[in-house]
């Protein structure tokens, strides 16, 4: 049976972001013992962190949004920052089933924030 060269297109448009949640997940299973050592540094390197890593994850769900659904920009941008808002509360539950993690609201409000600053740089390029 073939796949119809579009479907596998689409199919293709999400990996990249399946594989960077997958990354996320990994990191988020990771016993959180360095940044601690690090005091105030380590906090920063988190907050950065988050930051960088649902920005990413914000950018690869509207990349692949676009490329697979014919729904509008804004439809588009506010379905990929639900699923990263969605995504990131999960991910704070799953840290705590880690050993020497914890969820924090504060974490997953940095989460929403590096989409949230994702949604402006993307909307800014749309339009101009």
């Amino acid at each position: 049976m073939m796949i119809k060269e579009s479907t596998l297109q689409r199919v293709l448009a999400w990996l990249p972001a399946v594989a960077w949640a997958g990354l996320i997940f990994f990191l988020s299973a990771q016993p959180d013992e360095t940044f601690e050592k690090l005091g105030l540094q380590g906090q920063l390197l988190s907050i950065g962190g988050h930051l960088v890593v649902y920005f990413v994850l914000m950018v690869l769900l509207v990349l692949a949004l676009r490329y697979s659904s014919n729904l509008s920009s804004r439809q588009v941008y506010i379905l990929a920052f639900l699923i990263v808002a969605l995504y990131g509360l999960s991910d704070e539950y799953h840290q705590t089933f880690v050993p020497g993690r914890t969820a924090t609201m504060a974490d997953w409000f940095v989460d929403l924030i590096g989409a949230g600053l994702a949604w402006m740089i993307l909307a800014y390029w749309e339009r101009r």
